[in-house]
């Protein structure tokens, strides 16, 4: 997506959340900024509201980040992506929208059509174009 560094939102423990930053420096993916909520459960992990999810992405942001991953599928992303891509100006990714790129390019199901559609809760992550896409799977 062309990001030279990426902000890190994570909901987890400052020690968790160490370790994922850690992966990405271990794959030459400079990390600018890191928040945390510091959630020890995925109960509440599932509790943390929207506009806090937002918020956050929003300082990651402004402090330099040419994008932002959100990590953890229970933290609140679909409703958040496209407004906080908005707001930013920067592609912000989720453990929930990569998986599901992911699974619709392995299935070959990334057409023009559907990434249009799933940019809505996907944001910029599904107008980046697709290579190595798999073949079209037969289910409608």
């Amino acid at each position: 997506m062309g990001a030279k560094s990426v902000g890190v939102l994570l909901p987890y423990t400052q020690e968790v959340s160490g370790l994922v930053v850690d992966k990405f420096v271990e794959y030459d993916i400079p990390v600018s900024s890191v928040a945390i909520f510091d959630v020890t459960t995925d109960e509440v992990v599932s509790r943390i509201d929207a506009a806090s999810v937002l918020a956050a992405i929003r300082k990651l942001a402004a402090s330099g980040a040419d994008a932002v991953f959100v990590s953890c599928t229970n933290t609140r992303t679909i409703d958040v992506i496209a407004k906080a891509e908005a707001l930013t100006g920067i592609p912000v990714v989720s453990s929930n929208s990569a998986m599901a790129w992911d699974m619709m390019r392995l299935a070959g199901m990334l057409t023009e059509d559907v990434k249009n559609d799933r940019a809505t809760f996907g944001g910029a992550l599904f107008k980046v174009p697709v290579e190595n896409q798999g073949p079209r799977h037969p289910c409608p």
